[in-house]
């Protein structure tokens, strides 16, 4: 993960299950790893590290906001979210008071993190393991502003497990990760169906030859189709199902250990 993370950042959101499941020392150990390497690099690679780093950020922020990567071949949620976000501050005009224009990238990633990422970890004993790294995969491949349909490279990964569980028990081969009981008691059937139905949709959207593709009246060139526009909402609402299911399980458990019976040891 932390080799993954130097190549593209965002693929840190990978260490999002170790945090769901409260692996603190796994998490800081793999973000030490990253940032150490990282700091190294700079240091040892370039002649002026503080110097490059900085041209470093500023390429990253200003390449994650412009505007006209927002194509039908651009699946990020973050891109979504952050025109959603421009355009409400023209609206609204608040584009005076603070400086939404610039940074609307980074405030969507925010809004994302506080209303789908933290109550994941929050309510960690709630999520099974599946549901983790679907979360990790799908954050680190589409909150990126500029997530072309390349980073959907992703749901090979998530095929894979649904087809065959990595953790076979008794020398069973006959059934996929959603079969297991571990899973099944945890999650309920609209979150496999909705995975099942985004990992089916991005499945039309492999990097293949552009000659394959359907070029859009508007985009000279630019192979796409209609379901890679639902490619960003689909996993958004996976994200959101996750987050729905596991609060029902925290309800369901609070509700199961409130019903109990407590034993008076005086009787």
């Amino acid at each position: 993960i932390f080799l993954l993370s130097l190549v593209k950042p965002q693929y840190l959101t990978l260490l999002l299950p170790l945090l769901i499941f409260r692996r603190w020392r796994d998490s800081i150990r793999a973000l030490s790893y990253t940032i150490g390497l990282s700091v190294v690099g700079f240091v040892l690679l370039t002649p002026k590290p503080l110097t490059v780093f900085r041209q470093w950020i500023s390429f990253a922020v200003g390449y994650n906001e412009q505007g006209h990567y927002f194509y039908p071949y651009n699946v990020s949620i973050t891109k979504i979210f952050s025109t959603i976000l421009n355009f409400s501050a023209r609206v609204l005009n608040l584009t005076s008071i603070s400086p939404l224009e610039t940074n609307s990238a980074l405030a969507a990633v925010l809004i994302i993190g506080i209303l789908l990422v933290f109550p994941l970890i929050l309510l960690g004993d709630s999520i099974d393991r599946f549901s983790a790294v679907v979360a990790s995969l799908v954050l680190g491949s589409l909150l990126v502003p500029t997530s072309n349909f390349y980073y959907q490279n992703f749901v090979i990964v998530l095929v894979a497990i649904i087809l065959r569980d990595p953790h076979i028990r008794l020398g069973r081969f006959d059934y996929g990760a959603m079969d297991n009981e571990l899973i099944s008691t945890k999650t309920r059937s609209f979150v496999k169906w909705l995975i099942l139905i985004a990992s089916l949709n991005s499945c039309f959207n492999m990097p293949i030859s552009h000659q394959m593709g359907v070029p859009m009246l508007y985009f000279v060139e630019t192979p796409t189709s209609i379901s890679r526009l639902l490619v960003g909402p689909l996993w958004l609402l996976v994200i959101a199902g996750i987050n729905l299911n596991s609060w029902m399980n925290f309800r369901a458990k609070r509700t199961a250990i409130a019903s109990t019976p407590v034993s008076n040891p005086h009787l």
